[in-house]
């Protein structure tokens, strides 16, 4: 539930021209990740900081994270 929350808190701040503030809100979400030890939501998380770079025009956290990600073609199935 804190996960979409949070999400929902994002693209508020975002759609009010309020980056900074939607950057707090995910770097508050990451810490609670890591002191929850909540580690089912990394990968989802991960994506949602893409969603985020791709907003914020952030080319290079959007490159890392596609050098990063998995290969689709070996882990899905048709």
């Amino acid at each position: 539930m804190i996960f979409a929350a949070t999400g929902l808190l994002v693209k508020q701040h975002l759609l009010q021209g309020q980056h900074p503030t939607a950057k707090r809100r995910i770097d508050m979400f990451r810490q609670k990740i890591a002191e929850e030890k909540a580690n089912q939501l990394i990968s989802n998380f991960e994506a949602f900081c893409t969603w985020f770079a791709l907003y914020t025009s952030d080319k290079k956290a959007v490159r890392n994270y596609l050098e990063a990600a998995p290969d689709e073609k070996k882990l899905l199935c048709a």
